[in-house]
């Protein structure tokens, strides 16, 4: 009885600390700090013909960024996969970065994907607590390469060189390739990089090789802003490249800054005595006496056409510079031009000549297919009379069905015979006679050649060639119809 009654006096002891602590009351819980998310994806192979399809690739940069604004950047690894940790809640924006440490070589097997850093495709949200899915970027590797890289910077002393604490600068790039304009956009680094994007099929001519005599890219500059390098070289602004048959190579750096955002700027194509000027030559435009801009000229890869952008500085950026209607006068390697533009704020197009100005003639030639499939030249040449007065060589092919090209027509005063005003001008291609004539006149306009008795081959297929089959198929479908109306009208004349 003793030992039951001490037994329970210390399992009454024993209980009293919990009863107490029972009886506290509960805390509020103290607030905690938003967990934060994670975005992972891959970087692999894509589905391709003549490539495997989901092998990784192993260190490759990938960017994150907001807004289009670089955060940070990272590897993938061993297997492909790329991951950004300790995230904020939000949408993120990942890129794989332009410009690979293991070489240029390379392009998305899906484009809408590997240009701007504001395609949806690209978004990823982050979500607290969680791995979000990013982008899965599926690349095929390029053989042969062909193509070039760089980058763009923010040149903040205007010395020409990408000094320490310039930083890159997102913009588009335009790449004139004969008669296709391509638009390449640079990554969050500033880095751009284009790959020539026609791809080889068996059966099919392989496409034509760069053949560019000095970097053909060209920045599209914000308002205000100029190319302050490469300098002007032997070869022109951009520096000289040796013709391109099956690699990559590096264009010179892009440096751009802000002249005067209250500027003018005049751009356009320019000719000296009617031929394009040479790509380097140096463009100067003058208010009065001052000096109120300089550029040099440029240059497509075709050479058929030359141009120039200037910003002309407002006087608030120069005194004795431009004001609203001021006369521009404008020099090409100190030779005064003909042309004169009128200053106001914003961009202006302006095609200006050196020397005597020509009848320039911009248009295309509708021949609607390639004979033989396969790439070439032809030229055409413009006649006042017997007297030939111009010619350019035009880029034919399959995938080009209605070459363009630039013919400037000589005025009398460079070759006895040629144009003066109202003189008919005829034109041919590759010793054709086109359709189509014009009237000499200076300056530039619009023109469409029509060549005569190109009819397509018959091939059986009306898909490719539409005019030619789907009339035979036309006529054949009405001789049917004719025939059925025959027969319902002849039952028709016997049941009576």
């Amino acid at each position: 009885m003793r030992f039951r009654l001490m037994l329970l006096m210390c399992c009454a002891a024993l209980a009293l600390p919990w009863r107490a602590e029972a009886a506290r009351p509960t805390p509020t819980p103290t607030p905690t700090p938003a967990t934060l998310g994670s975005i992972e994806g891959s970087v692999t192979t894509g589905p391709y013909q003549f490539h495997p399809e989901g092998d990784p690739l192993a260190g490759w940069d990938v960017l994150l960024g907001r807004d289009c604004t670089l955060i940070t950047k990272t590897k993938t690894d061993a297997q492909g996969l790329y991951r950004f940790d300790g995230l904020e809640p939000g949408r993120y924006v990942v890129q794989l970065s332009n410009h690979q440490p293991g070489g240029q070589a390379w392009r998305f097997t899906e484009s809408s994907t590997s240009r701007r850093c504001d395609d949806e495709a690209l978004r990823a949200e982050a979500v607290a607590g969680k791995v979000a899915a990013g982008p899965d970027f599926r690349i095929e590797m390029v053989s042969p390469p062909r193509g070039f890289f760089g980058k763009v910077f923010n040149d903040l002393n205007e010395n020409g060189v990408r000094d320490s604490g310039e930083p890159h600068i997102q913009l588009s790039l335009r790449w004139n390739e004969e008669d296709i304009v391509h638009t390449y956009a640079t990554d969050m680094e500033g880095n751009f990089r284009a790959v020539d994007e026609r791809r080889e099929f068996p059966g099919e001519p392989p496409p034509r090789p760069f053949q560019p005599t000095s970097c053909p890219a060209r920045p599209e500059l914000p308002t205000g802003y100029r190319i302050t390098t490469p300098r002007p070289g032997p070869c022109g602004r951009n520096g000289c490249v040796t013709n391109v048959v099956a690699e990559l190579y590096q264009c010179q750096d892009f440096g751009v800054h802000l002249v005067d955002e209250q500027g003018a700027t005049f751009g356009g194509g320019i000719w000296r005595n009617a031929a394009p000027a040479a790509v380097g030559s140096l463009v100067q435009a003058r208010v009065g006496g001052t000096i109120c801009g300089e550029d040099y000229v440029s240059g497509g890869a075709a050479g058929s056409r030359a141009w120039y952008e200037i910003i002309v500085l407002s006087a608030q950026a120069r005194a004795g510079c431009g004001t609203d209607g001021a006369e521009v006068r404008f020099y090409l390697d100190g030779e005064p031009i003909n042309t004169i533009g009128y200053w106001r704020t914003g961009d202006q197009s302006l095609d200006m000549f050196v020397g005597p100005p020509a009848a320039v003639f911009d248009g295309s030639i509708r021949r609607g297919y390639s004979s033989d499939g396969s790439w070439g030249h032809e030229v055409v040449r413009g006649y006042i009379g017997d007297v030939q007065c111009g010619e350019a060589v035009v880029s034919v092919g399959h995938l080009v069905p209605y070459p363009g090209f630039t013919l400037a027509v000589l005025p009398d005063s460079l070759r006895p015979g040629c144009g003066r005003p109202g003189d008919i001008v005829r034109f041919t291609v590759d010793g054709r006679p086109a359709l189509e004539t014009a009237l000499w006149g200076e300056g530039i306009r619009p023109l469409s050649l029509t060549l005569p008795g190109l009819e397509a081959p018959d091939t059986g297929s009306w898909g490719e060639h539409p005019d030619g089959d789907r009339g035979s198929l036309a006529a054949a479908l009405m001789l049917l119809a004719l025939g059925l109306t025959l027969s319902l009208g002849g039952m028709a004349l016997r049941r009576d």
